[in-house]
């Protein structure tokens, strides 16, 4: 019994020592400098330095090409699923950031006379938000 109880105490004191070495490291690289690369259509498109541990500030989006429409940047490339959030993503190391581009879809919502009452771009995938009520003339 003995045996085991000092066995379960060596286990438990490598396991938190190996935990504390982790966190060690995780401080000493946060604040460091490294390479985000974003790219487009297969070409580099812009290269910045970031610190890890810190929020990504994304460059301006490429411009679009007639029907396609900017989603964002995707740690995937061609993954809409992927795309990050820069108000949330923190940086942790070198990053490639992929363009995403999705259709655009031109919606006419008509008034009841049949007459447009209102024209909005949508991207494919993004929800269409409801427009404001039209007024009965």
């Amino acid at each position: 019994m003995k045996k085991w109880k000092r066995l379960l105490a060596a286990l438990l004191a490598v396991a938190m020592i190996c935990t504390m070495a982790s966190c060690a490291g995780h401080k000493d690289s946060v604040g460091k400098d490294v390479t985000v690369t974003f790219y487009n259509g297969g070409q580099v498109y812009e290269t910045i330095t970031a610190k890890t541990g810190e929020k990504l500030t994304l460059p301006q989006a490429p411009k679009a090409e007639k029907g396609l429409g900017f989603a964002g940047w995707s740690t995937i490339d061609g993954d809409v699923e992927e795309i990050i959030d820069p108000d949330t993503y923190i940086v942790r190391g070198d990053l490639k950031l992929y363009a995403v581009w999705v259709d655009v879809f031109t919606v006419t919502i008509n008034a009841d006379n049949g007459s447009p009452f209102e024209v909005l771009e949508v991207l494919a995938g993004t929800l269409l938000e409801k427009p404001a009520d039209p007024e009965k003339e």
